[in-house]
């Protein structure tokens, strides 16, 4: 796959983790995932699927010794056992209810979970990005700068925003915890210490002026929630301290020196 290709796939793999997490709540006392994401995750991760007693269970070799296997229901758990085991857990009969071995299964399942929950989706996420090759050369990089050059030079908006996400990704920068103008883009690093969190520098891109601004400025995280902070820096309130090809150029370097020239998963 192409460095493009891969962030494509692994933002795919990030955005159904993250649905899917966002799904996870109380509701009546309970918990509801969104199953269809998490099906994408497990079928990407080379999960299978088996019923047993009514119970949607996932795992990559049912037939091993000792499987690992997702059940897919409100609790998300990722088991170590066999169906059966489950099944006697998950639904019991009648007659496995008044059983002593049984009844100890029933009431408690610590022994056998792996994960719950949101952390069984961080499971599944991990063992899909470790399956794919993240690395990538100088040539990709090179590559991704002069396509984002091309793009800015012939004011192709969103070429050009396609490759400034792919930077970001690179190089771990996000968008502000704000409602931005549609047309305005910005990337930057979110540094968190305790309950102080700081966003910057910044990455500016307006596509109605077709404008690509690079801010040193740190925001404080009120400053960071407000729109209007970012379009005031464009309209004049703060100089740039770089502009147009010369802020592609310090991504392009930055991300030559990731280390291990790989994509992080974490």
């Amino acid at each position: 796959m192409s460095l493009k290709e891969i962030i494509h796939r692994k933002k795919t793999v990030d955005r159904l983790a993250g649905r899917v997490i966002e799904s996870i709540g109380a509701v009546s006392g309970g918990y509801k995932v969104e199953k269809t994401d998490m099906r994408a995750l497990l079928e990407m991760a080379g999960y299978g699927s088996q019923t047993r007693r009514g119970i949607e269970m996932h795992s990559r070799d049912f037939s091993a010794e000792t499987p690992r296997i997702v059940v897919l229901d409100n609790e998300l758990k990722l088991y170590e056992t066999d169906m059966e085991d489950i099944a006697v857990r998950k639904n019991p009969t009648l007659g496995e209810m008044v059983r002593l071995k049984s009844i100890r299964k029933i009431l408690s399942d610590q022994d056998v979970v792996v994960a719950s929950r949101a952390d069984t989706v961080r499971v599944i996420r991990t063992e899909i990005l470790e399956s794919m090759d993240l690395s990538f050369t100088e040539d990709d990089i090179g590559k991704l700068y002069r396509e984002g050059c091309d793009a800015l030079d012939h004011g192709r908006g969103e070429d050009l925003v396609g490759i400034l996400e792919m930077f970001a990704e690179i190089l771990v920068l996000s968008p502000p915890d704000a409602h931005l103008p549609g047309d305005l883009v910005v990337f930057g690093n979110k540094n968190e210490s305790g309950q102080d969190m700081r966003y910057g520098p910044l990455n500016i891109y307006s596509y109605s002026g077709n404008l690509l601004h690079r801010y040193n400025r740190v925001l404080s995280a009120g400053d960071s929630k407000n729109p209007g902070t970012y379009r005031g820096m464009l309209l004049g309130e703060a100089e740039p301290d770089m502009e147009g090809v010369e802020v592609l150029d310090d991504l392009r370097q930055k991300a030559i020196a990731v280390p291990e020239k790989t994509l992080r998963i974490d």
